[in-house]
């Protein structure tokens, strides 16, 4: 907060504190009576910068202590599809603290409590970003998940994770902030520019994450079930039926052109009769050059 919204509550900064300072940035759309229109006189979007020197909470004498909203008493409530797959992948989630991770030495996910979500688009696309790390266990998986941050295995994890998240919020019907995305995928890009086939293979890692998230969910599963069945039913199905000859399909198709007829039952040649009599002797013409 500012120095001033602390005084308009009563709470004090701390003497000797040291302000940070935040950047406030928005556009605002002017009119014709405003300065600076264009010569159409059409409504136009300025932009506005300001700064800030703001406190944090510590730096305040008087403020309250924080106490978080109870479940019930959060304004929205978590995304049913992406918390029956968090569930049902049988991999422990702890709420707490201010960071979301995945722990491959302890296989658990941490989220901060749900409260401190803006809304259940973000819990989701936290959530199944984790998730999509945890898959990578090697009792599932199974991806190496050693690399250090800044490193190029980490940038390649964190690709995987952000499009599989993309990608599950779609298929979930789950609103995504697509911008977002890409603007997280964008910035471990510039790790790997070296590799322009990289988004390619963590597109198709993401792929393979997507699929097995999308099994853990019990519908999903159903369905993909029933559909296997019904593609073996069919497959045994056509191998029992007798297969029709060649030449029957051939016939089942109608009369064919002429000239693929001629193609495919070609005329047998004429039998060669005896050769034709050599000309007498007298009877071969006689070249010969008179200049005139």
């Amino acid at each position: 907060m500012t120095f001033k919204q602390a005084q308009e509550r009563g709470w004090q900064v701390k003497k000797g504190s040291k302000a940070a300072t935040v950047v406030f940035f928005k556009k605002v759309e002017v009119g014709e009576e405003a300065a600076g229109t264009d010569d159409d006189g059409d409504r136009r979007v300025v932009p506005v910068l300001r700064s800030y020197p703001v406190f944090h909470a510590s730096q305040v004498e008087g403020i309250p202590t924080y106490v978080p909203p109870l479940p019930e008493e959060v304004p929205w409530r978590k995304p049913e599809t992406a918390a029956t797959i968090l569930d049902a992948s049988g991999i422990k989630v702890r709420e707490g603290g201010d960071r979301a991770f995945y722990s491959p030495t302890t296989d658990h996910i941490q989220l901060p409590p749900h409260s401190s979500f803006a809304g259940p688009e973000e819990w989701a696309a936290t959530a199944l970003h984790e998730l999509g790390h945890a898959t990578g266990h090697p009792s599932r998986l199974a991806r190496d998940l050693r690399g250090r941050y800044g490193s190029q295995a980490y940038a390649m994890e964190e690709l995987r994770a952000e499009i599989a998240s993309a990608m599950l919020a779609t298929e979930l019907s789950i609103p995504a902030d697509i911008p977002q995305h890409a603007s997280y995928i964008d910035s471990w890009l510039a790790v790997l520019r070296r590799d322009r086939r990289a988004i390619f293979a963590a597109a198709a890692d993401a792929q393979r994450i997507t699929d097995w998230c999308l099994s853990q969910y019990p519908a999903y599963r159903a369905a993909q079930d029933a559909d296997a069945e019904g593609d073996n039913i069919a497959a045994v199905t056509a191998a029992d039926e007798p297969r029709p000859s060649i030449p029957a399909a051939v016939a089942a198709l109608g009369p064919m052109p002429t000239h693929i007829a001629r193609r495919l039952n070609p005329q047998p040649a004429a039998e060669a009769g005896p050769p034709p009599p050599s000309p007498a002797v007298e009877e071969v013409p006689t070249w010969t050059y008179a200049p005139r």
